[in-house]
């Protein structure tokens, strides 16, 4: 079931401060044209966000949702209202997950996101073998939506069934089998 909250919009404007001699931006404020969800970007101008400031998003009272990227290592003091009604997106394992945990906040959507994608690095199968081929997903317990698309770049050599996930040698020689998250763009070869 999918559900649309046309009470969250995202915030259209933030403010941002460039840090650290020009390093990274630290998110300083909403500025104006505050929304009740915000969405905090890894990147502003081709610079990667890596701070929300001290008092960022003080006495703000119309924020119902923050998503706050991975690329967060540090967030200042008071940085945020201690509101219960709030809820975050954060990712697992991140440095802003482990501030809200240390600040007593509950209300926490933990992202774990996709990693990597790994395949059997050789695989040697004999003329009419077939073999299970998977691929495998790290971390496993990742909440990102996967799409996995499977390529063979020579078929008269080896055919892949995605549906039985099994490996066909079809003929002789050596060929490279790819598998790509369409959605992350991830990939994995074996051949």
């Amino acid at each position: 079931e999918i559900v649309v909250d046309e009470s969250i919009k995202p915030v259209s404007k933030l403010e941002f401060e460039l840090a650290n001699d020009g390093d990274y931006y630290k998110v300083i404020g909403t500025g104006m044209e505050l929304e009740n969800k915000i969405i905090i970007p890894e990147t502003h101008n081709d610079i990667p966000v890596k701070e929300i400031a001290d008092n960022a998003f003080i006495n703000v009272n119309s924020i119902k949702e923050i998503v706050i990227p991975k690329s967060i290592v540090k967030i200042g003091a008071k940085a945020i209202d201690n509101n219960p009604s709030i809820r975050f997106t954060v990712s697992k394992n991140s440095a802003a997950y482990n501030w809200l945990v240390i600040e007593g906040y509950t209300n926490l959507d933990v992202k774990i996101a996709l990693e990597t994608i790994k395949l059997a690095e050789n695989i040697s199968l004999v003329y009419g073998e077939q073999r299970e081929f998977k691929a495998e997903i790290l971390p496993a317990d990742t909440t990102d939506a996967v799409n996995l698309v499977w390529t063979v770049e020579d078929e008269t050599v080896v055919t892949y069934d995605a549906e039985t996930a099994t490996l066909t040698a079809a003929g002789l020689g050596t060929t490279t089998v790819t598998v790509t998250d369409s959605i992350s763009g991830k990939t994995a070869t074996s051949t």
